[in-house]
């Protein structure tokens, strides 16, 4: 399959080619901040304080590699065919990165204490805590909860992605093709 050579660019349009991989990265990174230290907060005001390092430790690492993940994936899979990406995805990817996040966070914290729970039993032993126990909630309906969550974030998607776009993608050069230079020596 032929790529498509975009033969006139907005200012809102940039080039796959003329992206740079830190830069991207590093606005993937930034974009869920606010809405994990939104999430976080809400978790501090909902967990009990037994766990609470942990967790939050582990949903913030859950959060920036969801973050990084979907977003590469995204850019290499859609953006990397058409050659070209603009602001409004930028923004709705923010968005699609920050409404999901929530769940993603929560399913590792769950899973991590369903597989993992030998291995805190140690660490709380060696510590002199209390053992960890399992959460009491309903899967199904923490996930539920968590995706209502990321509804409440979606404003902080919106501006996660305006971050991603203003950190990672903008600062790209706008490139010319040379079917649009003139012919200046011919």
């Amino acid at each position: 399959m032929q790529r498509r050579e975009p033969t006139s660019m907005k200012p809102t349009e940039r080039r796959w080619r003329d992206l740079s991989t830190v830069r991207v990265c590093s606005g993937l990174i930034l974009a869920p901040i606010l809405a994990y230290l939104a999430y976080a907060s809400l978790v501090l005001f909902i967990a009990d304080n037994s766990r609470l390092c942990l967790t939050l430790g582990a949903m913030g690492l859950a959060a920036l590699l969801w973050s990084l993940c979907v977003g590469n994936v995204y850019l290499a899979t859609f953006v990397r065919r058409r050659s070209v990406t603009s602001r409004t995805e930028c923004i709705l990817l923010g968005l699609g990165i920050v409404v999901t996040m929530p769940v993603v966070c929560w399913w590792v914290f769950d899973l991590g204490l369903i597989h993992f729970a030998p291995f805190l039993y140690l660490a709380h032993l060696f510590l002199g805590s209390a053992a960890p126990h399992k959460p009491t909630i309903d899967f199904w309906e923490a996930t539920l909860v968590s995706a209502l969550a990321g509804g409440l974030l979606s404003p902080l998607g919106l501006f996660g992605g305006w971050l991603l776009w203003r950190i990672g993608v903008r600062p790209a050069p706008m490139s010319v093709p040379a079917a649009e230079l003139a012919p200046v020596f011919d």
